[in-house]
């Protein structure tokens, strides 16, 4: 589309206000018909070198445009985006001035826009653009304003240019100091080491030297100390399997601040598969619902081959089928696996099915359920009137609360039974599900990933397989 541009406009109503200022002047005289006309063809003229301008002026058959991510999307990490134009024909070869946009859709932030550059293609820009959402997305078109160096015709089109475009979850950071003092402390708390004498990489002991150890064993300071020589000796740590399991079922659909349950619980789950990872282990994910979505078995991976995966993960409009799950798992698993089930906050009516589901998976694995809550509960409890707690506890499938009496007279006493009620209804309930052996963590958003973190460690450097 050929528009004239803000200078055209501008010197075209300077011509139109000459003439309506000459025609009274002259109204009359002779010279009355020689200013008219002569405003008519001064206004025909630059109508015309506005045509002109606008006719050589490349359209969307005169370049091709490409795209370049240069770099993978995460949610809230900003990755730098090269568009480039190559012409086709001489239009597309001028010296001209662009103006530009990319059709990068809603669920992504670009502060750059718009993109303005003075050339000859073929060219590029760039940009840089930050993902706000976990998922797969297109970049369709790219959006083209165009204009000479005279700058009397702009000409806007759209060149096709669509791209898939995956943003993986968000993955927080892991302290490696984090992890050597919960292996410290996990290893004295009395708990039945997995480790074997052997290795090379993890300090296990001091003990008297025996004939056939290294010399390079020997801890010359501990022998100049009691006199006799003391030899290093380092573990070998047997391998474990981690199997993460993410419920997809439609509590998870639940939005914790700017994100959902389910966002939170594959970017922990992504988490400890790093870490697990990166001790040799092997790493299993299954996404189901009433009926698996996604399933990896256990194996040496990397994990950003299952962060790929599970970018295109939604939530089912169902509740999850904790006897399927249960089947699935007895058939895909060997024994003494470690066993991490991120779901939600189970409803009243299915605290048996958590029960038995917990009893089942205990006699040959190491569970450990991770129940997600949504970050406004503790705040409903403390701001809210007792009514509005109910209501929002029903709609956000907390914990249910008892019939406690409507202290209307006294609110802040009421809100404080409520309070000690609803966390008194959750230990209850953990109690009955975790049983003997199967670990239970209940955490937020905020303290999700410390909080699984620390228990999986507990876990997978002072086991009781």
């Amino acid at each position: 589309m050929i528009i004239p541009s803000k200078r055209s406009i501008w010197i075209q109503a300077s011509l139109a206000l000459s003439g309506l200022v000459a025609a009274p002047l002259t109204f009359g005289t002779p010279l009355f018909s020689i200013v008219v006309l002569a405003a008519l063809v001064a206004e025909g003229a630059f109508l015309g070198l506005i045509l002109l301008d606008g006719v050589f002026l490349p359209g969307p058959k005169s370049l091709v445009a490409s795209r370049s991510i240069q770099g993978r999307f995460q949610e809230n990490r900003t990755v730098p985006i090269e568009l480039k134009f190559d012409p086709i024909d001489a239009r597309g070869k001028r010296r001209l001035r662009y103006t530009i946009y990319d059709d990068t859709g809603p669920y992504f932030r670009v502060a750059d826009f718009p993109l303005q550059c003075t050339g000859r293609a073929p060219y590029a820009v760039s940009y840089r653009a930050t993902g706000m959402r976990r998922g797969i997305f297109s970049f369709a078109e790219v959006y083209v304003t165009v204009q000479s160096v005279p700058g009397l015709a702009l000409r806007r089109f759209r060149l096709p240019c669509k791209d898939d475009v995956s943003v993986h979850s968000e993955l927080p950071p892991v302290n490696g100091e984090f992890i050597a003092a919960q292996k410290r402390i996990h290893s004295v708390s009395g708990w039945q080491r997995r480790a074997a004498p052997g290795g090379e990489r993890e300090f296990y002991r001091m003990r008297d030297y025996q004939p056939g150890d290294e010399p390079r064993r020997i801890d010359w300071k501990a022998s100049a100390r009691s006199g006799k020589l003391i030899t290093r000796e380092y573990e070998k740590e047997q391998k474990q399997t981690l199997f993460l399991v993410v419920d997809m079922s439609r509590w998870m659909a639940l939005r914790s601040g700017q994100r959902s349950l389910l966002d939170e619980a594959l970017s922990a789950a992504l988490m400890l598969a790093g870490v697990a990872s990166s001790r040799g282990d092997s790493v299993g994910l299954l996404a189901y619902g009433s009926e698996p979505h996604l399933f990896y078995p256990p194996a040496r991976r990397e994990t950003a081959a299952l962060s790929a995966a599970v970018c295109a993960l939604m939530p089912e409009d169902r509740s999850l089928h904790l006897d399927g799950l249960a089947s699935f798992l007895g058939g895909a698993l060997r024994n003494e696996t470690i066993l991490v089930l991120f779901t939600s906050v189970p409803h009243e009516d299915g605290i048996e099915d958590w029960v038995r589901f917990s009893k089942k998976l205990s006699g040959s694995h190491r569970p450990l359920l991770v129940l997600l809550e949504n970050d406004e509960t503790m705040e409903i409890l403390k701001e809210s009137p007792l009514e509005e707690v109910r209501r929002l506890s029903r709609r956000n499938n907390l914990f249910p609360l008892p019939d406690i009496p409507d202290l209307t007279a006294d609110r802040v006493g009421a809100q404080q039974l409520a309070t000690f009620h609803y966390l008194k209804e959750k230990e209850r309930r953990l109690r009955f599900i975790a049983g003997p052996r199967a670990g239970i963590v209940t955490a937020t958003r905020k303290g999700l990933n410390l909080s699984v973190l620390s228990e999986y460690l507990k876990i997978r450097f002072a086991s009781t397989f």
